[in-house]
């Protein structure tokens, strides 16, 4: 495919890593480029542990301890991976790790770039929904416990913030394939056709400026603002009920029920709060990047190194959830040392102590049963330490 690069009208997104999919990705592509597709792939790869370490954490205590309220966070948890690994599929693909043809190909081309800013468009919004759950939560105690509690309303929370993603993103899908249309107009046509096209082309320039300006302010800044807004509202209730020292006038609840659910909102809101702080130091630089971005700064080495830092930047944010969480919440944190410590360590000692069960088949005179020697009080000592 011919390519054109002085129209800004076929500029993508900086998460894209190239102007043409069909492009020889092994030998055509400049340096930078390909470092940028390594490093972005290698970072997409890598925090999916901590994301898949969180999820399981929340699964855990969601269907093993039954703990209640955390279907938001599990739905920000499985989005969180599936955003990983939407975005480290397309440059799999740029790397020649997938093959360049059939529906690879045309999800490269058609679904991916639209596909990976919505969901991390989405996935900023429903930070801003947990913001604002317990800003409902703290402020408007009653009608979040009749209203903003229910399973329906968590469901209409999550497809509201997924719905307010894609639209944010749909510029992706209108305008990658105006910019095929164009090309193939300016490739197949006459001088005078080609004037008027020109002339159509500096207009859909100036109109693509103004929806791109748009698309970024609602896909990193307002979501940024919005959290520091219901954030700062949260900080500023919870530090009014610190003076007032009482527990009905919080949840309208009395005695150690009032007690626990004060803690539970305590721990998520402040959990919010870094959240939002984090997303506009770690997302908002980024915005730049992606308003900026264009043909001629494809190939540059000190924009290329901006961007690789950038999508860093974003990639991490996906994966604080663990050590955020893990930080702030005391279930949380003994739930996770549970999981990566006690479980196996039981798992490895139960193992263990079958294997020898196994073996113990016939003794021989006069040597100590191995069944004897696993009841025996140097032998429990031991499996206590492991």
């Amino acid at each position: 495919m011919e390519r054109n690069t002085n129209s800004s009208i076929y500029a993508h997104n900086p998460h894209h890593g190239q102007h043409d999919p069909t492009e020889d990705c092994s030998t055509n592509t400049p340096d930078i480029v390909r470092i940028r597709r390594y490093a972005t792939f290698v970072a997409n790869i890598t925090g999916l542990f901590p994301c898949l370490i969180h999820l399981a954490v929340l699964v855990y205590l969601q269907w093993v301890r039954k703990s209640k309220s955390f279907e938001h966070l599990l739905a920000i948890a499985v989005l969180s991976v599936v955003t990983l690994v939407v975005s480290a599929s397309g440059f799999a693909f740029d790397l020649c790790f997938l093959p360049s043809s059939g529906a690879f190909l045309f999800y490269r081309k058609n679904i991916w770039l639209f596909a990976n800013n919505a969901l991390f468009c989405a996935y900023a919004y429903m930070i801003v929904m947990l913001c604002l759950d317990r800003f409902l939560a703290l402020h408007k105690p009653i009608l979040y416990r009749d209203v903003f509690i229910t399973p329906r309303m968590r469901v209409v929370m999550v497809l509201a913030s997924i719905a307010i993603g894609s639209l944010c993103c749909c510029k992706w899908f209108v305008y990658y394939n105006a910019s095929l249309a164009k090309l193939h107009n300016n490739t197949h046509s006459t001088v005078n056709e080609r004037e008027q096209s020109e002339r159509d082309s500096s207009t859909n320039e100036v109109w693509f400026t103004v929806v791109r300006l748009v698309s970024c302010i609602a896909q990193y800044f307002l979501p940024g603002a919005l959290m520091i807004g219901f954030s700062v509202s949260n900080v500023q209730k919870l530090r009014y009920q610190e003076k007032k020292k009482h527990s009905l006038g919080k949840l309208r609840m009395a005695g150690p029920t009032a007690e626990f659910w004060q803690q539970s909102h305590d721990t998520v809101a402040h959990i919010c709060t870094i959240l939002a702080v984090c997303y506009c130091l770690l997302n908002w630089p980024y915005m730049f990047a992606d308003y900026l971005y264009d043909d001629l700064r494809r190939t540059d080495v000190a924009f290329g190194i901006l961007t690789i830092f950038g999508n860093f930047m974003q990639c991490f944010y996906l994966q604080i959830n663990l050590f955020v969480f893990a930080y702030r919440s005391r279930l949380y944190r003994r739930t996770l040392i549970h999981l990566l410590y006690n479980a196996p360590c039981r798992f490895v000692k139960h193992l263990f102590a079958r294997r020898l069960f196994e073996e113990d088949a016939a003794p021989k005179e006069g040597t100590p049963s191995l069944r004897t020697i696993i009841h025996s009080t140097r032998f429990v000592e031991l499996m206590a330490v492991l």
